[in-house]
Formats: C-alpha cells, structure tokens, sequence
C-alpha cells in the first residue's frame, strides 16, 4: 500500500464531519470500525481499503453494487460522487495547497 502523506490522508478523509476525524496515524476511527466489521481490508498488511468501491460504500452504504471496474460506470458512480463529497468539505485554499 502506498505511504500517505499527512495532508493527502486528510485530503481522503475530508469528507466525514470534523469531528469523526483524527490524527492520521490514529487513521478515523469509523472508517476503520466499517473496514474491520465488513472486511474491507487489504490481503497483507490487513490495513482498510482505501479503493473507491470501499470508500463508495462508507459514504453511500453497503447497498451500493460492487464497483464494476468500467470506465464510465466506475467514474460516474463511485469516483465522481467521493470527489464531490470532498470538495464540498474543504476551502479553495486548503484544496490549492493539497496541491502543492
């Protein structure tokens, strides 16, 4: 699993409330709860999932199809609907200095 940054993380997890946050390494605690409880978990390191498909099902619930691995369906279902969520939770500002 790739190393996340301290700012890519909160970036990730921007889209639950503020105070359902916490430190990265602490890593939010109810995506982890989901994670653990439903199975969505990496093979090796048993770490959460942090694919679309998991993160889809953590805002949308566990109701949603599998993701389809097709380019429109996974864009238009499962990725476009976390970016909006996400960028309906921070600043212009706080998104331009993810960037950096």
């Amino acid at each position: 699993m790739p190393q996340h940054s301290h700012q890519s993380w909160d970036f990730q997890f921007s889209i639950l409330p503020n105070e359902s946050r916490k430190t990265p390494d602490g890593a939010l605690a109810e995506y982890h709860e989901f994670c653990h409880t439903h199975g969505f978990l990496t093979a090796v390191r048993r770490n959460p999932s942090m694919t679309a498909d998991t993160m889809a099902k953590f805002i949308y619930g566990l109701d949603l199809p599998d993701e389809p691995h097709t380019a429109l369906e996974d864009a238009r279902d499962y990725e476009a609907p976390i970016l909006t969520k996400i960028l309906e939770s921070v600043t212009r500002k706080q998104l331009l200095e993810l960037g950096r």
